[in-house]
């Protein structure tokens, strides 16, 4: 009953010269399931294994010409007992025989006549242990296969912590070569060996772990992967191991924030699009519908119509100042903006700057005054993005003020570097709104004077601009009434350091 249970067909090859005796084989073990292949001599049996392969040969020990002996000695110096199984057909007078055949590789033997039930029940015998090995094989060579993904880190270790498994997934992520880290402690392949210590710990306690943990390569650099670790234990419960399955997570928490910014991104054009851009844009359409009315094709424009295409102007202004903003910010924050630095005379910017706002200070009243202090050195600056942020900031200035506040424009030297300030009489910055007036969309409690729009980022693009030359910029509140914006810049005798 055991045997039928675990009968597995094979191909067999029946070497017998005996053509009754072959027939008969033959039958009964076609109809246990068996494939078999007749021959007549020995030079016929290998012949046909040159060019074919069987499962398990039964050969005839008493043949003329060439004997079974002979065959069976042929045969074993190039194929194992273990690769291809041959069972001897002898006679009962002939122990000598058998012993001689065990001893030059058969694998089992039966007598003549044959009792086919112990015949079947040593063919099966030897197919299942045949068939047996084949899959432990296949089984090894898979797993030996997956231990050496390139994609997923296994790592084993011994009741002691000690590695003793590291595959090459791991050598790749780890920068270790296999050899560098077998029967070296796993605390090596942690952040600190107290992360290392609750990982092992949990694992023992709950028979297992899944969770992320914080590794180091072999050049310092921490990394976050997920583990999956399981116990190994031996009858009697007793830990003989640990085995882990980790996946470096470092591209995945890179997409994840690229996806989180990305989606910042979005709801912050959104919000642009439909809070700062939406007004202006029903401005300039209501104008626009109001202009076609009032000037057929021919008709002469007229002050008041000036005035109208002014404020159109002005919107469209602010709108385009709004996306270079937006762009500008999210060009920086990306890393996109690239400095072409250089010797830079702040003072001369400066100058150039406040003449520029010269007459949109007057509009509004403002008195604006240049105080720039001799033998200032030059700053490494981009001329054109440094540009920029003075003109933010003087700009900033007006937009605040109101009619008859003092503004004054000016470079100093601080600390031995070049600094650009712009001080005003204005109304000042709350306390609580000094640390965030750098942020992005702030909305500070102050509100431009005259009607004019703001982004809500000049401010933070300033901020990244400055760092990003290595300058640092702030604010602070005037003894007296108003606040002094101000940034300091590198000498240019640095720009190389720079």
């Amino acid at each position: 009953m055991f045997l039928e249970d675990f009968s597995v067909p094979g191909h067999i090859l029946l070497v017998d010269d005996d053509e009754d005796d072959s027939f008969l084989t033959k039958e009964f073990l076609t109809e246990k399931g068996h494939t078999v292949t007749p021959v007549f001599d020995g030079p016929q049996a290998l012949e046909f294994l040159k060019e074919n392969q069987c499962d398990i040969i039964l050969l005839d020990q008493k043949m003329p010409g060439m004997t079974g002996l002979e065959v069976l000695v042929s045969i074993r110096s190039w194929s194992s007992p273990l690769d291809l199984p041959i069972i001897m057909v002898t006679g009962m007078e002939e122990p000598e025989r058998v012993v001689e055949a065990l001893h030059n590789g058969a694998n089992d033997y039966v007598t003549k006549p044959i009792e086919y039930p112990i015949l079947s029940a040593r063919i099966d015998t030897q197919l299942l242990l045949k068939f047996q090995r084949e899959d432990l094989h296949r089984r090894k060579d898979f797993m030996e296969s997956v231990l050496d993904s390139p994609f997923e880190m296994i790592i084993s270790v011994d009741p002691e912590r000690y590695i003793t498994q590291f595959n090459r997934a791991a050598e790749k992520t780890f920068g270790y070569s296999r050899k560098e880290v077998l029967g070296e402690s796993i605390d090596t392949l942690y952040a600190t060996p107290e992360e290392g210590q609750r990982v092992h710990q949990k694992t023992l306690r709950e028979d297992g772990f899944t969770g992320e943990i914080l590794n180091r390569r072999k050049n310092g650099e921490e990394f976050v992967a997920h583990l999956s670790a399981s116990v190994h234990r031996d009858l009697n419960g007793k830990p003989i191991g640990l085995v882990g399955i980790s996946m470096d997570l470092t591209e995945q928490h890179k997409l994840e924030a690229e996806k989180a910014r990305l989606l910042q991104q979005k709801e912050e054009f959104l919000a642009l699009a439909s809070h700062d851009l939406k007004s202006p844009l029903a401005s300039v359409y209501s104008y626009a519908v109001l202009l076609s009315e009032k000037l057929p094709p021919g008709s002469k424009i007229s002050d008041d119509d000036h005035i109208i295409l002014a404020t159109v102007k002005r919107n469209i202004m602010y709108m385009a100042r709004i996306i270079d903003d937006f762009l500008d910010l999210h060009a920086l924050e990306d890393g996109r903006i690239r400095l072409d630095l250089e010797p830079v005379d702040l003072g001369q910017l400066a100058q150039e700057v406040y003449e520029i706002n010269l007459d949109y200070a007057k509009n509004k009243g403002i008195e604006i005054s240049l105080d720039i202090q001799d033998n200032v050195p030059m700053a490494s600056a981009d001329k054109s993005r440094t540009t920029q942020v003075v003109q933010n900031l003087v700009g900033n200035a007006i937009k605040f003020c109101a009619k008859e506040e003092r503004i004054t424009v000016g470079v100093a030297l601080s600390d031995g570097l070049p600094q650009f300030f712009v001080r005003d009489t204005g109304p000042g910055l709350k306390e609580e709104e000094l640390e965030k007036v750098f942020g992005k969309y702030v909305r500070l409690s102050n509100r431009p004077t005259g009607d004019e729009k703001s982004t809500g980022l000049g401010l933070s693009i300033c901020k990244r601009l400055i760092d990003l030359q290595n300058g640092e910029i702030g604010v602070f509140n005037n003894p007296d009434k108003g606040c002094t914006f101000f940034f300091s810049l590198p000498n240019h005798t640095n720009l190389r350091e720079v």
